[in-house]
């Protein structure tokens, strides 16, 4: 997603929907579902770095960004019945 919000363009080497004439048909549906998922696992979770983590700078590599691996805790928020 870019600043504003919407998404950007494709990466070349990204391609889990195929291309040309095989593309998957289902791509329109499924970017919209992978939207609503992530936003019920972020409201339904707390989602925190383990105690006493720092934060470490990513590290720009030649085909992108590469982020350091963190160890995370995630909590219920929500109670079932």
């Amino acid at each position: 997603m870019d600043d504003n919000g919407k998404m950007g363009p494709k990466p070349k080497n990204w391609l889990p929907f195929s291309a040309g004439k095989r593309v998957c048909l289902g791509e329109f549906v499924a970017k919209p579902e992978l939207h609503l998922l992530f936003a019920g696992l972020l409201q339904r979770y707390t989602w925190e770095l383990e105690p006493e983590t720092k934060l470490d700078e990513p590290v720009a590599t030649f085909f992108g960004t590469k982020v350091p691996e963190h160890k995370l805790v995630i909590r219920r928020r929500i109670k079932t019945l």
